[in-house]
């Protein structure tokens, strides 16, 4: 199968029609129809179920649209390895960060380069840091920003570490003055909660029961910020907030509690040169914005 049928594979599924698919891909009909019994006989069994109600996928088919997207995706990085040997630096970068970094450094990042080399386009994929390396495992991004330690055997480098800081809407000399004021959880990654579960139950007999639970962290500094309640955040997330108290959490030998953040990439990537640009253009941006010095 080459990329146009992977094309109309998909266009297929997504319109439940042959008719439509033709007319989204301005073909003929016939032409559509010739092309899926074409991919029925390159796969050796019957992929689609033809009736009045329109195209539906057989089991098989099931089993060969869970390609799709990283097929038509290998076409693109196989298009954009060609055209950069030739010295004109263009495709597309699939790169994966977490909301806190994208919120506060991406817009800068990605101005910047896209200044330098506006025939990039960047496929920017944002979650909490499990989630971009759930993709990373399954190769829907090739490089990546991830906060805390994960689990990783390609590439990685060390870009900087951010203080996980206790907050609240009051200054507090001790840990004692948030004991009888209320707790706010949020959903964090499982490698940023193991750390707050760690700290709390340094510091507290029995762990504090949230008093408010909410899957964003920002809602989470909002309800700190109107005098809710207080919870650890990482920096990022308070950065000059002058209506949040806010000081960073220590274990009991006094050493901070530290989120590191780290740009990890497929071995495949070493061979696109918009890639390997685009990682040490942010390696820089980095050093030049001061994160580093965290």
């Amino acid at each position: 199968m080459n990329e146009r049928d992977w094309e109309i594979l998909k266009v297929i599924v997504q319109e439940r029609s042959a008719a439509k698919a033709a007319e989204r891909l301005f073909m003929s009909q016939p032409a559509i129809s010739y092309r899926m019994s074409l991919m029925e006989q390159e796969m050796n069994c019957k992929l689609f179920v033809r009736n009045n109600k329109g195209v539906s996928l057989t089991s098989a088919g099931d089993r060969l649209f869970s390609f799709t997207d990283k097929m038509l995706r290998q076409f693109v990085d196989i298009r954009d390895h060609v055209r950069n040997k030739d010295g004109v630096l263009s495709g597309t970068i699939r790169f994966g960060v977490p909301s806190a970094f994208a919120e506060r450094h991406m817009p800068a990042i990605l101005h910047g380069f896209r200044v330098k080399y506006p025939a990039v386009s960047i496929e920017l994929s944002v979650g909490i840091s499990n989630e971009v390396m759930r993709r990373m495992y399954l190769n829907e991004i090739l490089a990546a920003i991830v906060r805390g330690n994960h689990q990783w055997s390609e590439n990685s480098i060390h870009l900087y570490n951010e203080p996980i800081e206790i907050i609240a809407p009051f200054a507090f000399q001790t840990i004692d003055g948030l004991k009888h004021f209320p707790y706010i959880s949020y959903r964090a990654d499982p490698v940023l909660q193991y750390q707050i579960d760690r700290w709390l139950h340094e510091n507290f007999s029995v762990p504090p029961a949230p008093a408010v639970n909410t899957d964003s962290v920002q809602a989470c500094v909002n309800l700190v910020q109107e005098g809710l309640g207080w919870t650890l955040v990482t920096s990022t997330r308070v950065f000059n907030n002058e209506k949040i108290f806010k000081t960073t959490a220590r274990d009991s030998a006094g050493i901070p509690y530290l989120r590191p953040s780290y740009l990890i990439y497929a071995n495949a990537v070493a061979e696109y040169d918009i890639y390997m640009v685009f990682i040490h253009y942010i390696q820089n941006w980095i050093s030049q914005s001061g994160l580093r010095q965290a």
